[in-house]
Parts: structure tokens; sequence; C-alpha cells
């Protein structure tokens, strides 16, 4: 996402100590930080490069694997790349994340505004 990083950057600050507290106990059990790397570095892979990522990229963590393999297939190319493998089964996956994430991040802010987000739960 074309200043993805600057979008989770003022996400984070908004967010401040629920944020912090939400993105190491949440219902994905997953770390926000590495799902939006995730997420940002295969939406420019399949808009500007042929949906081949560098597998650098998606490997900087085990936790990173975890999440570029739960949500999507891939097959290997030479020089290091990962081609990027779209099918219905994961694409339902990364709509699902997506969703509870921009949720998440709704009720964190929420919080933070001291509104009453359980009103739409």
């Amino acid at each position: 996402m074309p200043g993805g990083g600057n979008l989770f950057k003022v996400l984070k600050k908004a967010g401040g100590e629920t944020f912090k507290n939400f993105t190491s106990k949440n219902n994905l059990n997953i770390k926000f930080s590495e799902l939006w790397t995730i997420l940002s570095e295969v939406r420019h892979s399949i808009t500007h490069k042929e949906s081949l990522i560098e597998s650098g990229l998606i490997k900087k963590t085990k936790h990173h694997t975890e999440i570029f393999k739960f949500l999507f297939n891939s097959k290997d190319v030479p020089t290091d790349l990962l081609s990027i493998e779209l099918d219905f089964e994961k694409f339902e996956r990364l709509i699902k994340r997506f969703s509870e994430f921009a949720y998440q991040i709704f009720k964190i802010l929420s919080i933070e505004e001291k509104l009453e987000w359980e009103n739409y739960n």
C-alpha cells in the first residue's frame, strides 16, 4: 500500500496504549505490524511485480512466514522469488482476517476516544 508504513504509524499513534495491548493479545493471535507488512508487500507484488515477491520480504521472522502461508499460496521460482497464487479458500481467509483486523482497529480507536464500541458488536 503506498504509504502503508506511514498509515500504520498513524494507527499506532492514534491507538496509544490500547493498540499496544491489542497487538500482543487479540483473537487473531497475530501481531498487527507483521500482518500489515505481509498485506502491504503482497499487494505491492501483485500490483507491480506480476505476483512475484522476494522470499526475504515474507521470511523476516517465523511469524511473518506463518501469516503469509496461512493467507496465500505460492511456488518457488528462480532467483529467490516466490510466485503468489490466489485461490478462493485462501482468499476467504484473507477477507476474514482483514475484516477482523479492521474491526480491531475500530475497537482500539473507539476505546481511545472513549466511545461505546460495544453497541456495534
